[in-house]
């Protein structure tokens, strides 16, 4: 029996750390798929959602790229991330 499912989290991995690791995905050949029910995660920051953001996915996921440290939430990250995710349309 085949199984749907609602959304796909796409995130990164690394066989030695468990977690938000921080790392950056390519998205690369990403441009081609529909990503309407997929969720980016991984590495996304300030810098670097707006590309993410462009290939129109369901939503884009944060944690550690908007941190001035472990567990500190930046809020001034958080503002430039928010505004970049929507600049790219």
């Amino acid at each position: 029996e085949r199984c749907k499912a609602d959304y796909v989290l796409l995130d990164t991995w690394h066989p030695q750390l468990f977690g938000g690791t921080g790392r950056a995905r390519s998205l690369e050949g990403l441009g081609g798929l529909t990503l309407g029910r997929v969720i980016l995660s991984g590495g996304l920051s300030p810098e670097n959602v707006a590309q993410a953001a462009a290939l129109h996915p369901y939503a884009v996921d944060v944690a550690s790229g908007i941190e001035s440290a472990p567990g500190i939430k930046d809020p001034a990250k958080l503002r430039s991330f928010i505004l970049n995710a929507k600049s790219a349309g």
